[in-house]
């Protein structure tokens, strides 16, 4: 059980009644129990929502780097809440089910080609490490031009951020992900 309430629109504040509709729409997803738990500080979730909607709708890099790199995220951090979130637009985006299965051993699996498995290395050691090593770096870098490279930083960055609001408060998967297929 979450650590916090889950607001309902009738708990925002006026002037923040429509947040929900509009985060809604914003995002083309049903309002997730954590976007309802920060309703609590709806101005703070409006920024958050703007971010996040950049990140996803305004970057260069494509989908599926996104989606692989989220997924590492979300299982180098344990974080059920994140990796389930994540399974669905992964496989979406163009990944398979044995890459999602393979991210334990992306070092040596034979599901993942050199630019993947260079993904998915950053993002374990930022997420792990945070510090990413020169070597991790440069295996990035030798595959996405500076911009993509950005992007995959901040990608990163911002759903570990996520994870540690997620965890902390323990927030609770939506019964709409409770069906999703581990791979």
């Amino acid at each position: 059980m979450a650590r916090v309430p889950l607001c309902t629109a009738e708990d925002l504040p006026e002037g923040y009644r429509d947040l929900f509709e509009r985060t809604e729409r914003s995002r083309s997803l049903p309002l997730s129990n954590l976007v309802r738990a920060l309703a609590h500080i709806p101005t703070v979730l409006e920024h958050r929502t703007a971010y996040s909607n950049s990140l996803r709708h305004h970057t260069k890099l494509p989908r599926r780097d996104c989606e692989l790199a989220i997924l590492a995220v979300g299982h180098f951090t344990g974080c059920r809440y994140e990796f389930l979130h994540h399974v669905k637009p992964g496989l979406a985006a163009g990944l398979r089910r044995e890459q999602i299965r393979a991210l334990a051993d992306f070092r040596t699996s034979p599901e993942f080609d050199d630019r993947e498995r260079a993904i998915v290395r950053y993002a374990h050691e930022a997420t792990v490490n945070i510090k990413v090593s020169d070597e991790a770096w440069n295996a990035v870098a030798s595959h996405l031009e500076q911009n993509l490279l950005l992007e995959l930083v901040l990608i990163v960055a911002w759903y570990n951020q996520t994870v540690r609001v997620v965890e902390p408060l323990q927030i609770d998967l939506e019964d709409r992900y409770r069906d999703v297929e581990m791979p």
